[in-house]
């Protein structure tokens, strides 16, 4: 049965059976750890004073970044 059929079938559109979600890499990985680890020691704390703390901490990031790692993992500032 031809992949048309298929999804028209079960009601999905083609480029969805098509989509590979691109792997996150490994600096994404560590930032989003310390961002966890930030977030967990002070859950008040927002994407620009993470972004501060990521810097003293020597991991030079900006503020956009912060907020989309954040928001990917589903963390928001009390």
């Amino acid at each position: 049965m031809p992949v048309t059929v298929q999804c028209r079938l079960l009601k999905l559109s083609r480029s969805t059976l098509y989509f590979r979600p691109s792997p996150v890499s490994e600096t994404d990985l560590s930032l989003m750890r310390k961002i966890d680890m930030i977030h967990l020691r002070s859950p008040f704390l927002g994407g620009r004073r993470i972004r501060y703390e990521l810097n003293d901490q020597d991991y030079p990031i900006c503020r956009k970044k912060v907020q989309r790692l954040m928001r990917k993992m589903g963390i928001v500032a009390l």
